[in-house]
């Protein structure tokens, strides 16, 4: 049995696309490929503090509230950041499942977000004294 360059080069081809489905979880597991994304996200998005992740986890809002109100939260932090220190945060970006893949945003201090929940007008009732 003799083999040609065309069947060589189809095994290389095949196991190619398979060694990249290990890599990345097979394309035909649509529940495999977000698990994978979702580990990505997270891993690139360790230890950086937004005003919409301070909103969730801290803060315990719905998606709702913060889709509506992150941005007005994030220029009274901006400005409590300024009034500390006399400087603009940094500028960051942060990894996100979806069409876009990095989205700019600030990362803040834990003392910024906790004066702006407290004098924002929205986010003051979820704040206790």
């Amino acid at each position: 049995m003799t083999t040609t360059n065309a069947s060589l080069a189809t095994v290389v081809r095949i196991l190619r696309s398979r060694a990249n489905r290990v890599r990345t979880g097979s394309h035909m597991s649509t529940a495999r490929r977000l698990a994978v994304l979702d580990a990505y996200v997270a891993r690139v998005n360790a230890g950086r503090l937004t005003a919409a992740s301070y909103l969730t986890k801290v803060l315990g809002v719905n998606a709702d509230f913060v889709r509506r109100f992150a941005s007005g939260f994030g220029k009274a932090a901006t400005a409590a950041h300024r009034a500390r220190t006399g400087i603009s945060p940094r500028r960051d970006s942060i990894a996100r499942v979806g069409r876009r893949r990095f989205v700019e945003c600030f990362s803040y201090d834990l003392c910024d977000l906790a004066k702006a929940a407290r004098t924002f007008v929205h986010t003051a009732a979820f704040v206790s004294v």
